[in-house]
């Protein structure tokens, strides 16, 4: 550690292993701090409690692995324990606004949770954290439990110089390369995907355009062509009845002279049967005429319903082309922060050459 830079604060102990009662340790140096005591004062125990909350130590524990965690004393059973850290974030190292960071585990029979400053989150939020400040689980070595440090001094120059590399974060980079690659990939086919569904999309759009445009000027004129129709077919109508009504006129005068009217009111009635006729046929045509016009109402509103479900699909498309450019997004911003990462692994290790 160094001044200005993450480090320890504080470590609050409660029910965990030999620490019954609520013990606190700091505050500590942002230097080199060394824990002392007698054989069974809870040194090892100690180091336990940092790694049962920053490692994976203590994953997937059943029931009765967590009871041998909680504190076994004499006197009342001990429920629940919890080991609490606190860290000075003043560089911000952790990804937190605060320039304190409090990390909490807490055990019970039946639970395992995990707190920051005092709120629940997920292990997963934790893990998510550690690995931003460089608690990576592909390199361990941020705890170097008892007897280890013997071991890497007996080890190998090989096995030694794959430690060194483990340690210098090699395999973290070659595997976030290769996420990166995995995401770039799955990226470009994406794009290739959303690509081919906006071509589509516009084509339709445009044919419904057209479609809308053809439909909205033949109703248009129809509509127009209909009303005239019907205005000449009432028009002709109405001169019927007028017609009618002046034949029935002047057989009424011819009856008054009948000696003059008898072959003049034969013509009227034949004019008479004959403007019948003619108007049988055009009521007949008139009524064709509604009936054609209620027919290409009831097809108008079909017509309008397929329309609306064709843009019903459209808009239904666009919405999954406008969640894939999300989720592209998405992908691409997690592919820039792993590139970024490998480049900063590079020079890293550049370094160390």
């Amino acid at each position: 550690g160094g001044e200005g830079r993450m480090y320890i604060k504080y470590v609050r102990i409660h029910g965990f292993k030999s620490y019954r009662e609520k013990t606190v340790c700091g505050p500590l140096s942002p230097m080199h701090n060394s824990i002392v005591g007698y054989n069974g004062s809870g040194k090892s125990n100690f180091f336990a409690a940092l790694r049962f909350v920053l490692s994976d130590s203590y994953s997937n524990m059943r029931p009765e692995e967590r009871a041998k965690l909680l504190n076994e004393g004499a006197g009342a059973a001990v429920v629940q324990a919890y080991v609490e850290i606190v860290f000075d974030n003043s560089d911000h190292r952790l990804d937190n606004d605060k320039d304190e960071v409090t990390i909490k585990r807490q055990i019970g029979l039946k639970k395992d949770e995990y707190f920051v400053d005092q709120k629940h989150v997920t292990k997963q939020d934790i893990a998510n954290m550690l690995e931003t400040a460089g608690f990576s689980k592909s390199n361990p070595y941020y705890i170097v439990e008892q007897g280890k440090v013997t071991k890497i001094t007996e080890m190998s120059d090989k096995l030694r110089l794959d430690l060194l590399k483990e340690v210098a974060g090699t395999n973290v980079y070659e595997e976030k390369k290769e996420e990166s690659l995995k995401i770039m990939k799955e990226s470009d086919t994406k794009m290739a995907e959303i690509i081919k569904n906006l071509d589509m999309i516009e084509s339709r759009l445009a044919k419904l355009d057209k479609e809308k445009e053809e439909l909205s000027q033949y109703y248009t004129l129809d509509k127009e062509r209909r009303s005239l129709h019907h205005a000449l077919l009432s028009q002709k109508i109405k001169g019927l009845h007028e017609d009618l009504t002046g034949i029935d006129r002047e057989k009424a005068e011819l009856k008054v002279d009948s000696a003059e009217g008898d072959e003049a009111q034969q013509v009227l009635e034949g004019r008479r049967a004959e403007l019948d006729r003619e108007f049988e046929t055009l009521s007949a045509r008139l009524e064709k005429v509604e009936f054609d016009k209620a027919a290409l109402e009831v097809e108008e509103g079909e017509l309008l319903s397929e329309e609306y479900a064709q843009q019903d699909v459209v808009n239904r498309m666009v919405k999954g082309l406008n969640r894939d450019q999300k989720e592209l997004g998405e992908k691409q911003g997690r592919a820039g922060k792993l590139q970024a990462a490998v480049e900063e692994e590079k020079r890293r290790l550049a370094g160390l050459q």
